[in-house]
């Protein structure tokens, strides 16, 4: 659907049980986006982390509020200029934890892709399918 430009890698800020969740895989980014806002801050949306299934209902979080993305200055601000560009966005291709225990998001400045751009890739998914079968039915 996209056609990725460029990547940062953002930290981001979680409540204790947001980060359990995570932990177990019960994140979800599929239909998430990123925005800088007025404030100058790199905020994620549509973000859903799913509560804590052993957790008090006092304690726990908010499954698909706005998380704030934690980048240097200069990078959001030049995400900000990239996200002003028409056909643009900010969306994050994947999460992940470091080996130092914090999770991570990458995001990447995305333009669509054109249907000519979609059917080129149809194209070559299909004639790779189809050399497979030829070489799976050829016995290599």
């Amino acid at each position: 659907r996209y056609e990725f430009t460029d990547t940062l890698e953002c930290g981001i800020v979680l409540v204790g049980t947001e980060v359990k969740s995570a932990r177990k895989g019960q994140m979800n980014i599929k239909d998430s986006y990123c925005k800088v806002d007025r404030k100058g801050q790199l905020k994620l949306y549509n973000c859903h982390i799913a509560k804590h299934d052993t957790t008090g209902i006092f304690f726990q979080h908010e499954e698909s509020r706005p998380r704030t993305l934690l980048a240097k200055k200069t990078e959001i601000q030049k995400l900000a200029k990239a996200q002003e560009i028409k056909g643009m966005t900010l969306v994050p291709s994947k999460a992940y934890f470091t080996e130092s225990g914090l999770l991570k998001c990458e995001i990447a400045v995305c333009k669509g892709k054109n249907t000519a751009d979609k059917r080129d890739d149809i194209k070559k998914r299909d004639t790779k399918r189809d050399t497979r079968r030829e070489l799976k039915s050829a016995g290599y």
